[in-house]
């Protein structure tokens, strides 16, 4: 069993302890994160980029089309990301309940909840790229009050304009944290994959 098994996830935290307790369950577990994130990325990659825009089949492209860049942006962000997150979120509610954290009942459970995320997804993309249209700042307002839709679905049951409205709340009176916090989990999680592309991108040419 984890070393996690029995999280506190109520107890109030810092950024600091934040950042440093996602750090400790992430490692603890990484055979179940990566398994994960794979079960996720590989399959919509091949689907998506591989078959779909032909990179497998291609050399590899240093200027691609504004649509070829629009598309894997565009799944990301209503399929791979939302998929990964309910799955963690599933592992993770695991840990909190005194349990391993086991990548198949997460995988299971995040694929099950799959439906209802991706309909309060849409519609949160919907509201954001027209705040967005609305000379940008209102979108970015509306991307950082709706940033836990998919965690408000798997953790609250919520449901189409309700998951909307459970991420509003818990937002309320947070947004700056929110954004920061949101801000800093991007800067982290983006290096691994900015090397990695530095990588391919040389192994291309």
């Amino acid at each position: 069993m984890s070393s996690d098994a029995g999280l506190d996830l109520t107890r109030p935290r810092d950024v600091s302890a934040l950042i440093g307790d996602a750090g400790r369950v992430y490692f603890r577990n990484l055979g179940t994160f990566l398994a994960i994130a794979a079960a996720v990325v590989f399959p919509v990659e091949l689907i998506v980029s591989g078959l779909g825009l032909e990179q497998l089949f291609s050399d590899f492209d240093e200027s691609p089309e504004v649509g070829e860049q629009a598309v894997p942006l565009a799944v990301s962000y209503l399929v791979t990301t939302p998929l990964v997150t309910a799955m963690t979120v599933n592992a993770v509610l695991a840990l909190g309940d005194g349990r391993p954290a086991k990548a198949g009942p997460a995988i299971a459970a995040g694929l099950e909840a799959f439906t209802p995320i991706f309909l309060a997804v849409v519609m949160a993309g919907l509201g954001i790229l027209l705040g967005l249209a609305l000379l940008v700042l209102p979108g970015i307002y509306l991307a950082v009050r709706w940033y836990f839709v998919p965690q408000s679905v798997v953790v609250r049951g919520a449901r189409g304009l309700g998951a909307l409205r459970a991420s509003w709340d818990l937002v309320a009176g947070s947004w700056w944290r929110t954004f920061g916090v949101g801000l800093l989990a991007i800067v982290i999680s983006s290096i691994p994959a900015s090397e990695a592309s530095k990588i391919e991108s040389a192994a291309n040419r």
